[in-house]
């Protein structure tokens, strides 16, 4: 089975934009992931990341 390619364009939004631009790009990434991996996968993705997110925190 041969692959497909895919080509992804990405528009940057001005400045004052980037927050809104990045909430969505890491809402939609989420979408993907869960609707692609296992859910073991989620958890231990999530788990991982909530650790990250604690020790840069402190």
């Amino acid at each position: 089975m041969a692959k497909k390619k895919i080509t992804v364009i990405c528009n940057y939004p001005t400045p004052e934009n980037m927050d809104k631009f990045q909430d969505i790009m890491c809402n939609e990434l989420a979408k993907g992931i869960i609707a692609s991996k296992p859910v073991e996968y989620v958890e231990a993705l999530k788990a991982a990341l909530k650790k990250d997110l604690e020790k840069s925190l402190n």
